[in-house]
């Protein structure tokens, strides 16, 4: 990436979307995931409720859990996962703000956060060896977390992972 400059990359592997995010700001990186759990009242099977299909699209028929009907890069059932709205593409989940706080010595990373959701942050320097826990079991309103341990890194990558409560 080119310093002043956002980059998206996305990936989708069936059960998890990854949404890496280039964040100018500070030259480091902030990468979110959400995974998906089993479902019940799901009679179509596609892993979103019928309930949140009726209220969004009318009738489980209308909704396509692989659709992303809002354009906004995520899919129906990530953002059902994530607490979002399917039909505003203002609505998906993201990481909104992520840097060093003035005078401190440490690296914050905040979401828009949702109630049922819990949140578990991760980091890792190199994304070819996976990600280490950072912090687990966050649940709304909190939505942040912030790592004071690894600042002296150069580049840290950051992972959020949001699951049905």
């Amino acid at each position: 990436a080119t310093a002043g400059t956002d980059e998206t990359y996305y990936s989708f592997d069936g059960s998890s979307f990854t949404d890496l995010i280039t964040y100018n700001s500070t030259a480091n990186f902030c990468l979110k995931a959400y995974t998906t759990s089993s479902t019940s009242g799901d009679n179509d099977g596609d892993r979103i409720p019928d309930w949140w299909e009726i209220l969004y699209f009318g009738s489980p028929a209308n909704c396509i859990a692989t659709n992303d009907v809002d354009g906004d890069g995520q899919n129906n059932r990530e953002e059902y996962i994530c607490g979002m709205d399917p039909t505003n593409a203002t609505s998906c989940f993201m990481i909104t703000d992520c840097g060093t706080p003035s005078g401190e010595d440490c690296f914050v990373i905040e979401w828009n956060a949702v109630s049922g959701r819990v949140y578990y942050s991760q980091w890792s320097t190199n994304l070819i060896l996976g990600f280490n826990p950072l912090s687990s079991g966050i649940e709304f309103p909190c939505n942040a977390c912030t790592d004071a341990a690894h600042s002296a890194e150069d580049t840290c990558f950051y992972q959020v992972k949001v699951e049905l409560q």
